[in-house]
């Protein structure tokens, strides 16, 4: 998003509707079909994101239920005040949390134990529709979920093709895995969503792309995230391994993985090998786990 004309027309329509008086600070980074912008006004400093397209929108919608019920649980969440239709998207304003993106470095076993706890609430708090696992054994075997893109994968290299191989072969072993149903899902756990000041995590963010299903997949995920920092990857492991059954874990991971390893080829091509690297890694302790039983 840029801080141009647009953002300006998009800040006075906000304005008009909803009787504020914001002003941009600054920008935040983001996609192309979307933008973030940080306001101030006499009611306080708030996030001010829009999207461009009705799928977006609705994203932001179900963004809103979900807060609202993570939130009556004690969750530390954004407040979507509005979100309202604008163009031929729409836009979300929403409270800002103190802190900074967590980095698990300095503080990582205090904030590992904090986000699991913080998960615990998600269980049986759920509030939209999904056909959890189904999605997500889908995406193992097909991609289309604008998650995982196993062709582009396929195409990389004969490396990034053989993981392919081996992470969906796990998903069709383990395509039967049982879970809850009723938890909410974030699905994009990662250290930049998670806000600390300090040790203290003061919240989670960007629930756009949440669903309901199991928990212990946002675990798995910051799992395999933060793979490399050893003194958070044994507590979540550990985590895991009390709350998922061995084949839930292998077909999350199958997900999960492609995820990143796609997203790094069509996003982050200096990530690539380094995604590599941790998924041989992390492949290796799921299969270490499956012959264990």
């Amino acid at each position: 998003m840029r801080a141009d004309g647009a953002d300006e027309g998009l800040l006075r329509e906000v304005n008009e509707r909803h009787g504020t008086d914001f002003r941009i600070r600054r920008e935040f980074p983001a996609t192309v079909n979307s933008g973030a912008l940080l306001v101030e006004g006499s009611d306080g400093e708030r996030i001010l994101k829009w999207v461009a397209t009705p799928q977006s929108l609705q994203a932001q919608l179900n963004a809103q239920r979900v807060t609202r019920a993570l939130a009556a649980k004690g969750y530390p969440v954004p407040k979507y005040e509005h979100v309202e239709p604008y163009g031929q998207g729409g836009y979300a304003v929403m409270t800002k949390l103190p802190g900074e993106p967590a980095e698990f470095r300095e503080h990582a076993l205090a904030q590992t134990e904090r986000v699991l706890r913080l998960n615990a609430l998600q269980y049986r708090a759920a509030v939209l529709t999904s056909t959890w696992p189904a999605e997500i054994v889908r995406g193992v075997r097909e991609g289309g979920d604008s998650y995982c893109h196993p062709e582009a994968m396929r195409a990389q290299s004969p490396r990034a093709a053989a993981l392919l191989d081996t992470l969906q072969r796990l998903g069709a072993e383990n395509a039967v895995a049982s879970g809850p149903t009723d938890g909410v899902v974030h699905k994009d756990l990662n250290p930049g969503n998670v806000l600390a000041v300090g040790a203290h995590v003061t919240g989670v963010v960007d629930w756009e792309n949440s669903t309901s299903g199991d928990p212990a997949y946002d675990v798995a995920y910051l799992w395999f995230c933060i793979y490399d920092h050893e003194d958070c990857r044994g507590p979540l492991w550990r985590h895991l391994l009390g709350v998922a059954e061995p084949s839930t874990i292998a077909l999350y991971a199958a997900h999960i993985i492609i995820g990143f390893v796609s997203g790094a080829i069509a996003h982050d091509p200096e990530w690539i090998d380094r995604r590599l690297d941790a998924a041989a890694r992390a492949v290796a302790d799921v299969e270490a786990l499956l012959v264990s039983l």
